[in-house]
């Protein structure tokens, strides 16, 4: 069952308080035991072996992490000013995001 994200970080991204929001969006993460999403770490394999690879059958487990890390990118890109959001154009996944934002 994937993580509701209910709470909106009101504070959106900009120039001047980044170092405040980080520390919001990684309490709520870390909140709901997400951090893992960020270094993309835990990441379940696609397909569980070569019959299922061949069969096309994507592991269960896989799909859930990716609907879950859908859901976080929505919410964190909700929290961000038009400036930022266009530096994340072309990033699919939490990691690439926050690694973009790191640097």
């Amino acid at each position: 069952m994937p993580h509701q994200f209910t709470t909106p970080i009101n504070l959106k991204l900009n120039d001047d308080n980044f170092l405040i929001w980080k520390q919001q969006v990684l309490a709520t993460i870390k909140d709901l035991k997400s951090i893992h999403f960020l270094d993309g770490s835990n990441l379940p394999l696609c397909y569980l072996n070569s019959q299922d690879e061949k069969d096309n059958l994507v592991n269960i487990e896989f799909l859930h992490h990716k609907q879950q890390d859908l859901l976080i990118v929505a919410w964190l890109l909700a929290s961000m000013t038009t400036p930022f959001l266009t530096k994340m154009v072309g990033l699919e996944t939490l990691t690439e995001i926050w690694m973009c934002l790191d640097t």
